[in-house]
């Protein structure tokens, strides 16, 4: 009897699912698409339509660096950074012919599919099969906190997120196989989320860990490791490549920001290192533990200061049954998954741990979150929106799930040398 063929690599699936997903979500909006700007009144939508034109105006009008502007301290000016820079550049193109608001919705209907397709392709490499791997571009791509957030409140910097799952492709790649690709787009990919959304930036440098230490686990030094092959001198020569490469783009970056986040409208300190107890903020965006579990609108928080944002943390019940189903039979690569999704999740709850959804009681200390603010670089640039760890969470709940989606597709389909009747008693 002949070998069954292996699962398709489901690639025009996953692109076809990834339009479909994300037409459903934005495709009410598109007869609107050059007037009205997705996202809910009074969101912080229209600012950032407004920072993107900005961003690209002086850039590529007026043929200088947007690091400053003259509507801030008029008539002197004052330092200021378009947190959609990387938005700016991205939609350059578009620009001289679509008007600002088409521009912005547009980018919004690039970004989803783009961050399934590349949740997808991330979950596909580690199981092996592009159709169960749907779920993790799902999960990653369409959670509640981007709906919410990033659509609804308008915050279009944090939906740039396909870099972030390339970025740990790659890593792994790096680790595992010969060839400079993988640590010249691994490194580059990097750079392009530390532009486009520091927080985001963050997150892919724990995944980084997250990585090497799965790597670590495997053993590569030892000879009777499948990963022995990669550890040698060429490895060693790709990651001081990939260092190289991030040093000499994130040093300009970071002295070129850093000057102009401490001013302008909201006070945004960029340091290396947390310098303050971050439980005296008075406003962190965290979640809390019922957000995590409460679907509908129940769960949805409503933050209102100088604009209306809107935050939600649930996870979704379909993804997290998955999960455990990968923990229970997907193996140490599931497991690993959703124990580093564990680990952002605590970090998105924030310097303080609350049950209710208002976030009023107990107000315990949050150690894991202390802790990285204390031991992490750059841990401390998500001061104001701890919430967003949950992306974290939300891309290894997928990768996750995708196992257990898988490990349930090799139990259904595991031969059964009993009767019919007996199997289905068993089952």
């Amino acid at each position: 009897m002949s070998a069954a063929p292996p699962p398709p690599s489901g690639g025009r699936l996953a692109l076809a699912a990834a339009t479909a997903l994300s037409l459903g979500v934005l495709g009410p909006n598109l007869p609107a698409l050059g007037r009205a700007a997705v996202g809910a009144r009074g969101s912080d939508a229209l600012k950032h339509v407004w920072s993107q034109w900005w961003a690209w105006h002086t850039l590529w009008v007026e043929g200088r660096l947007p690091l400053s502007t003259e509507l801030l301290y008029f008539p002197d000016g004052g330092a200021f950074f378009s947190l959609d820079l990387a938005n700016a550049l991205l939609s350059a193109p578009l620009r001289g012919l679509l008007a600002p608001v088409a521009v912005y919705n547009l980018l919004m209907l690039l970004h989803l599919p783009a961050a399934f397709l590349a949740a997808w392709a991330l979950a596909r490499e580690r199981c092996g099969r592009g159709d169960v791997a749907l779920v993790a571009g799902s999960v990653y791509a369409f959670s509640a906190w981007v709906l919410s957030f990033s659509l609804a409140s308008g915050v279009t910097e944090t939906l740039f997120l396909w870099p972030l799952p390339l970025i740990l492709l790659y890593a792994g790649r790096t680790l595992r196989q010969p060839g400079l690709w993988a640590p010249v787009l691994g490194a580059g990919l990097l750079l392009v989320q530390a532009l486009a959304c520091t927080s985001h930036a963050v997150l892919a440098g724990i995944g980084l860990l997250w990585v090497l230490a799965e790597w670590l686990l495997e053993r590569p030094w030892s000879a009777r490791s499948s990963a022995a092959a990669a550890w040698d001198r060429a490895l060693a020569g790709r990651v001081l490549l990939v260092l190289a490469i991030v040093v000499a783009g994130l040093l300009p970056l970071y002295l070129g920001v850093s000057q102009t986040v401490a001013e302008g409208i909201y006070a945004r300190p960029l340091s290396v290192w947390g310098s303050f107890d971050p439980r005296l903020l008075p406003e962190t965006q965290a979640l809390s533990l019922s957000q995590l579990i409460w679907p509908g609108s129940g769960g949805l928080r409503v933050h209102e200061g100088a604009d209306r944002l809107y935050i939600s943390g649930y996870l979704g019940l379909v993804g997290l049954s998955l999960a455990l189903a990968g923990a229970r039979w997907g193996g140490r690569e599931a497991r690993s998954a959703l124990l580093c999704a564990l680990l952002f999740t605590l970090f998105s709850l924030g310097p303080s741990l609350w049950l209710d959804l208002d976030r009023s009681s107990p107000g315990w200390p949050n150690p894991a979150y202390l802790l990285a603010w204390s031991g992490l670089p750059f841990f401390n640039s998500t001061l104001h929106g701890a919430d967003r760890f949950i992306v974290g969470a939300s891309l290894m709940l997928g990768l996750a799930a995708a196992s257990g989606l898988a490990a349930l597709a090799r139990r259904a389909c595991r031969p059964c040398p009993a009767p019919p009747s007996d199997c289905w008693r068993r089952a």
